[in-house]
């Protein structure tokens, strides 16, 4: 599903999302390391894995909300029918979707260091870093790809409701929701 705006919105919780915790990173995180703190040999990798997860995020979860505001709609004008506020009434979408958005990010977390060692932990070890301190700089980095999931997820979640709902009239508008046109493609065959 999609709505009209959908693609300004969604670039601009992954920008946010992504720009916020880059700077977070870079001034308070890395500013012993990155002198100055603009320095490309650290905004370049370290932007490219945040951007790389908030897209994956903000793509899971915006299809998941959109869903369940087009397809449950009988639902939660029940809901709201009976009382309760738009917020309340879409607060098992909400979840459902920041479940869905966040399930990759938070598995590769659970793993990290004990199933998979992940890629920049191992080339700070083959470069001669000390295992203790790529294992900070890893948790670091993993750290900061959940909190950057968690704040585009939270700003494309609002839009998308804020597109899908009359927030002042708490009221649905099944009517701005659209079926994206053709097929699902899987890219990967």
């Amino acid at each position: 599903y999609e709505y009209p705006g959908v693609f300004p919105d969604a670039l601009a919780s992954v920008i946010l999302g992504a720009g916020s915790v880059l700077l977070f990173a870079l001034v308070v995180v890395l500013r012993s390391a990155a002198q100055p703190w603009w320095n490309p040999r650290f905004v370049i990798p370290i932007a490219g894995m945040l951007l790389g997860n908030c897209i994956s995020a903000s793509t899971l979860c915006l299809d998941r909300i959109l869903t369940e505001l087009a397809e449950r709609t009988a639902l939660l004008e029940l809901r709201l029918a009976l009382g309760a506020s738009l917020w309340e009434a879409l607060v098992p979408s909400v979840r459902s979707s920041f479940i869905a958005g966040l399930t990759p990010s938070l598995n590769q977390l659970s793993v990290a260091g004990l199933v998979a060692i992940p890629g920049m932990m191992t080339g700070q070890i083959l470069g001669g870093q000390k295992p203790a301190a790529a294992a900070m700089y890893q948790l670091s980095v993993l750290y900061l790809l959940n909190v950057t999931a968690v704040s585009s997820l939270s700003l494309s979640t609002f839009l998308a409701v804020r597109a899908g709902a009359d927030t002042r009239h708490h009221r649905l508008r099944p009517h701005r929701l659209t079926k994206r046109k053709g097929p699902k493609v899987d890219v990967l065959t």
